[in-house]
Parts: C-alpha cells; structure tokens; sequence
C-alpha cells in the first residue's frame, strides 16, 4: 500500500537474503574435499537477477539454465495472477548434471514445486543443503538435510546398490 514501506521492507528483506547466500557459500566451501557434489534446494526468495544470486552463481550450477525462460516461474501460485518470478531453485556443484527441470502447477503453496532430475557421474559421495524462509532458523535445517540425505541413500541402494558414504571420490 505504501511504497516507502515496501522499499524499507525490500531493503531488510535483500539484507538478510545476502546474509543467508553468505552462510550458504560457507557452509558449501566448508569441507568441500569430502563431497563429489553438493545440491542446494529451496525458496531462496531472491530473482536471479538481483547481485546476492550472481554471487551465488559463481559456485553453483543452476538446474534451470537448460530451461526456456519463461518456464522457469515459480511465484506467485494464484489463481489471480500468472507466476513471473523464478524464486526457488536447484543448484548443484560437482560431479553432477542437470538433466531436465521443470515447475509443477498446482499445490497449496504461494510458490510452485520444482520437479529436476540430475544425473550423477560415476560413484559420489553427496551432501545437501536445504534453504530456510526467513521465518525458519537456518541452523535448524541439519535435522532435514540429514533425512533428505538418508532418503536419497535407500534410493540409490535400491537401484544399483553403489552408494559408499565413506568412498574417495
């Protein structure tokens, strides 16, 4: 409603946002050696063009390169408004490829869901990092990463049985 109010709002919001690509490049970089690939996944709340993005593009992949822009969009999820922003995303660094991304329609969520498959190269040893809202401490995300990881394992294993979580890649 008031525009200097959204531009107060935009500006704490960028901030935090800038805060939060830093703490992800340095949770990525620590131990980087014991990984093949990391993934990052979620609701990063940030337009691909805006600088925080471009920093975080330069250590990692995005899943939507391959895509045509305009299906990309993943924000708003209304029945008002067509999406015209990529808000969330997967991005990925190592021995890793996007093979195919796409946004979902539908869902109860004011953002749509992101479908992408990634092929792996040879035996990994991979680590997640999952994004919080700004409402979500990002510290309390371990629990999550932990169970996505181990989800990821049993598929793995079911299909053909390499996973080695302590190999040398």
């Amino acid at each position: 409603k008031d525009k200097s109010q959204f531009i107060g709002n935009y500006n704490r919001n960028y901030k935090h946002r800038k805060s939060q690509i830093k703490k992800i490049t340095k949770r990525a970089l620590t131990n980087e050696s014991k990984y093949s690939c990391q993934i990052l996944i979620g609701d990063l709340n940030t337009p691909s063009y805006e600088p925080a993005f471009k920093n975080l593009k330069a250590n990692w992949s995005n899943s939507f390169n391959k895509s045509p822009l305009n299906l990309r969009f993943t924000f708003p999820n209304t029945t008002n408004l067509s999406p015209f922003l990529t808000l969330d995303y997967v991005m990925g660094r190592g021995k890793l490829e996007f093979i195919e991304t796409r946004v979902i329609p539908g869902g109860s969520s004011d953002h749509l869901a992101i479908a992408c498959r990634v092929q792996f190269k040879r035996r990994i040893i991979f680590r997640f990092i999952l994004i919080s809202t700004p409402s979500q401490s990002f510290d309390n995300l371990s629990f999550l990463e932990k169970t996505w990881e181990q989800e990821i394992v049993k598929y793995i294993k079911s299909k053909n049985g390499w996973y080695d979580r302590n190999a040398n890649n």
